[in-house]
């Protein structure tokens, strides 16, 4: 059975290594603001875990907070000897599960390292309930970017307010000036 386990910083040093084969280097910024966000508990470090055999299935790193009542799922990856076995839809279930009291689940698809990639990724995502937000231009660290929400029919559509809600949920973990040089988001015309 497949169980979250929140883990510290100090668990960050070994799935920062993993968390570099399976992202791009233009996707995944220093370790150093991994461990600073984690310790300031602006993000949780989430192991999915089957806990029969005690070994590790998947990973998430997930900022549980914003001003807006969003979630953001910032990294998503099954460990590679696990992958094609339906073992990441079940473990993202278990991740909206502890998450889905918010207002909304938001993720980010880059096309990196290519376009196919972004629309598998894309596609896993649909099937969990998730939708692509129509936004203006965004761009993470120069990388063209989608936007993807989970959230109740009734909620509103956070695409006209992306431009806010993004750079908000970033502060959390970088500086401004940070947050500046690595979002360029352009709002959403009317």
């Amino acid at each position: 059975m497949l169980k979250l386990k929140r883990v510290g910083y100090s668990e960050m040093h070994k799935y920062y290594s993993i968390m570099q084969q399976d992202f791009e280097k233009d996707e995944l910024v220093d370790e150093i603001v991994f461990h600073k966000a984690i310790f300031n508990r602006s993000a949780e470090l989430i192991l999915v875990v089957d806990d029969k055999i005690n070994v590790v299935i998947a990973y998430a790193v997930v900022c549980p907070k914003s001003l807006y009542g969003y979630c953001f799922l910032w990294y998503f990856a099954v460990m590679p000897w696990y992958r094609g076995k339906g073992l990441g839809t079940e473990a993202m279930k278990l991740i909206n599960q502890k998450y889905g009291r918010s207002r909304g689940m938001l993720l980010l698809v880059t096309n990196e390292p290519d376009a196919e990639t972004a629309n598998r990724r894309i596609r896993f995502y649909n099937n969990l309930g998730y939708r692509v937000v129509r936004t203006g231009e965004i761009r993470v660290q120069g990388v063209q970017t989608k936007v993807m929400v989970r959230q109740p029919a009734s909620a509103p559509d956070p695409g006209p307010y992306i431009h806010r809600i993004l750079p908000e949920i970033y502060s959390h973990m970088f500086s401004q000036p940070m947050v500046e040089k690595l979002l360029d988001i352009k709002p959403m015309k009317k």
